[in-house]
């Protein structure tokens, strides 16, 4: 499986270099013949992202036919931070990494989609992972068809708590499309797969995010997100926020969501990403 999956990665990754680097080789100039993907980094740009997320959930664990102990687990990721570096037009590479702590109050199993099962005691927390790969082009934005990019990382193994850390090297592969409607109104959707490097399987990801305008720096989205692991229940989440540009350098972003089928779940997140030229 993790074979396969990283034949895929290198032969995605050469035809994308080869297909910029003709792009390029064969562009007169006009801007018309140049195409544009949607949230790709500009060449020589540097932008960093630095997220907090925070995940409540209540469990009722069955402790005897009359009584039931609640468990509040609290997941919490502050910094999450992404470097994004525009290499070339439409091709930029990656780095994640972050800082994660869980409280329990109680010694619970914690099945976190797309990461490792976690035996938590109390309290646990350290670097979460390390992460790197690439985000590149493939399609622009035409009148009927979407922009179409695709996004890969590998999470290398044995580094970060051990608790978070895996033994073999993980793998995030999506794919990303983007659909402006009008002047007011886009669309995004994302579909893809994250295999966590301890998993025999991977679980499966799609994400649609309707988003609305109110004006140039301010605008409203939906997400709709669901994890499809084999021999597990999927877990589908909504979320809504809000997103706003300050300058052409900062952007932030404020978002809350619970589940569909996990009872007694909400989570919050908050995002500033900063964009730096050279």
């Amino acid at each position: 499986m993790k074979n396969d999956l990283y034949l895929i990665m290198i032969l995605i990754f050469l035809m994308i270099i080869g297909s910029n680097i003709n792009a390029q080789n064969n562009s007169n100039g006009n801007e018309d013949e140049e195409y544009e993907i949607y949230d790709l980094v500009s060449p020589k740009t540097l932008e960093i992202d630095n997220e907090f997320y925070l995940e409540v959930t209540k469990y009722g664990q069955k402790m005897s036919p009359k009584l039931t102990e609640n468990i509040v687990i609290k997941d919490i990721t502050f910094p999450s931070i992404t470097f994004r570096y525009g290499v070339i037009k439409n091709f930029e590479i990656q780095l994640n990494t972050g800082y994660r702590g869980i409280n329990a109050e109680n010694t619970f199993l914690l099945d976190t989609k797309g990461q490792k099962k976690i035996n938590i005691t109390g309290n646990i927390s350290g670097l979460s992972n390390l992460s790197f790969g690439f985000k590149a082009g493939l399609f622009s934005e035409k009148a009927y068809t979407p922009s179409i990019a695709i996004t890969s990382l590998v999470t290398l193994p044995k580094v970060g708590h051990p608790a978070f850390q895996s033994e073999n090297p993980g793998l995030d592969l999506t794919l990303n499309l983007y659909k402006s409607l009008g002047n007011n109104f886009d669309f995004g959707f994302d579909l893809g797969g994250i295999w966590n490097g301890s998993d025999e399987y991977p679980t499966y990801v799609y994400n649609i995010s309707p988003s609305v305008y109110a004006s140039d720096d301010l605008s409203f989205f939906a997400e709709l997100t669901g994890y499809l692991t084999y021999n597990s229940k999927t877990d589908n989440r909504i979320d809504g926020g809000i997103d706003y540009t300050f300058s052409d350098y900062f952007e932030g972003q404020f978002l809350i969501g619970t589940s569909f089928q996990i009872k007694k779940l909400f989570f919050i997140g908050a995002s500033l990403s900063v964009t730096i030229p050279f």
